[in-house]
């Protein structure tokens, strides 16, 4: 006979004084830690070059690097290593959670060590003082620029963040809510890149597609109810919605499922616009690729990011009349920006090289204030 007690769990839960279940909710995830440290990524990649500049990267260790489907912030990464090899640094990686990796790593007394990951601020700050490096950190959370939205953890994070060296705002929106909060910490913006060399621009380039996880955050499903099922939208991306069920059959066929990483390069532009219209992005590296592509840009407040609202192909809405107004236009693929041009200029200012030139800087600044 199975026992049922979900009525007893809620009043020991209800009867606890707060400090004790933040106690509770700390000890569980230091399980849950200590559980990813022994099971999960543990990869590391040390730099045998004897350069002058020695950098830490830290990942987040949920994926390997470079990743094979999906993880923006492991592309990034990627592209960050490669990018500061190329100009001459010393560069390890370390995507890990496990204690031992980074014992390891920063033994190897790194001069600057660059956190992509919020969760490890902490970690990262102590081991980077310990070793006497500069610690830089960032944040991909998706509300960083939304203070309302922040849960309890987040705001530890942002707490953590605030004792680094320097935190990397991805927008000025996030440096901005960063800068009230923490009117001490030292601020420097720069926003994603992607390697254009890989993203093709020959193609179609009719109709409009929504790329990445189909999820409650990027509303696919709220805007897919919006639609009929016969328009030359699709929706690209591995369904986790649990809602994506109350859609129609002929709605649902307008989801296509996951794309791989070669698919993501070479079939963006099939389409003539992409359309990001979630609750929350810091800087999506989906709308750099997409403009790579050729694609016009149709997003709104929440998800654009570091992206110019001042360029023509750029769309950014208010409201859901107006999504509505704008999808149709789309699907009827009434551009106003050749393809070409858009991937002109998306290849002239968005290559990763320029992004991680900028986190050069930062290094070697770094270092002679050391």
């Amino acid at each position: 006979m199975t026992l049922k007690m979900p009525s007893l769990r809620k009043k020991v839960v209800s009867a606890a004084p707060p400090f004790l279940l933040n106690v509770a909710l700390r000890t569980l995830s230091g399980v849950n830690n200590l559980r990813r440290g022994l099971r999960g990524v543990r990869q590391v990649a040390l730099d045998d070059n004897r350069a002058d500049v020695h950098v830490l990267i830290i990942g987040p260790g949920e994926k390997t690097i470079p990743v094979s489907g999906w993880g923006a912030v492991e592309l990034v990464i990627a592209n960050q290593v490669k990018d500061l090899k190329s100009f001459g640094f010393r560069v390890d990686l370390l995507n890990s959670w496990n204690m031992v990796d980074w014992i390891r790593c920063f033994a190897r007394k790194p001069q600057v060590v660059i956190c992509h990951y919020d969760i490890f601020a902490l970690r990262a700050r102590t081991l980077s003082r310990w070793v006497g490096a500069k610690c830089v950190t960032l944040t991909h959370y998706a509300y960083a620029q939304q203070p309302t939205r922040w849960d309890s953890q987040f705001g530890r994070y942002a707490r953590n963040i605030s004792k680094s060296d320097v935190f990397v705002a991805l927008n000025e929106a996030i440096a901005e809510v960063f800068s009230t909060k923490y009117p001490n910490l030292e601020i420097v913006v720069i926003p994603n890149g992607v390697d254009v060399s890989r993203i093709s621009s020959v193609g179609e380039h009719e109709g409009a597609i929504c790329l990445g996880k189909v999820e409650p955050r990027k509303r696919q499903v709220d805007i897919a109810r919006q639609l009929t099922g016969d328009e030359n939208i699709r929706f690209v991306g591995e369904v986790v919605d649990p809602s994506f069920e109350s859609l129609t059959s002929k709605q649902q066929s307008l989801f296509l499922g996951p794309w791989t990483r070669d698919q993501v390069e070479s079939s963006l532009a099939k389409f003539a616009s992409l359309f990001l219209l979630g609750d929350g992005e810091a800087d999506a590296l989906v709308l750099y690729e997409a403009q790579t592509a050729g694609l016009e840009i149709l997003t709104n407040a929440a998800s654009v990011g570091a992206q110019n609202r001042n360029l023509a192909w750029i769309s950014v809405v208010a409201s859901e009349d107006e999504i509505c107004a704008l999808l149709s236009t789309i699907e009827e693929n009434k551009t106003r920006t050749s393809p070409a041009a858009i991937a002109s200029y998306a290849s002239t200012n968005y290559g990763s090289a320029q992004s991680n030139s900028k986190y050069a800087e930062l290094v070697r600044s770094l270092i002679c204030q050391a």
